[in-house]
């Protein structure tokens, strides 16, 4: 082998690591803000992938809202 084909072989990991690395921090953020998978717009978007999974709307919270406002309905009636 010569020292490009090395060096494009050494090059093409690295990038499949980012990819993976973004695919699991995508998968992450999303799952924190109640949402599941996530993890195949990380590593297929790379960098936007992870832009897109950090502005998703929290829906966990607002689950949490609705649950409390539930409540206080119930408590309010009986």
């Amino acid at each position: 082998m010569d020292t490009g084909r090395i060096a494009t072989i050494i090059g093409l990991v690295i990038i499949l690591i980012f990819w993976i690395i973004s695919g699991f921090l995508s998968k992450d953020l999303q799952r924190k803000k109640g949402y599941n998978g996530g993890f195949w717009i990380g590593f297929l978007l790379g960098i936007f992938g992870l832009i897109y999974s950090a502005g998703l709307p929290d829906i966990s919270k607002n689950k949490e809202a609705n649950k409390a406002e539930e409540l206080q309905k119930d408590q309010a009636k009986g």
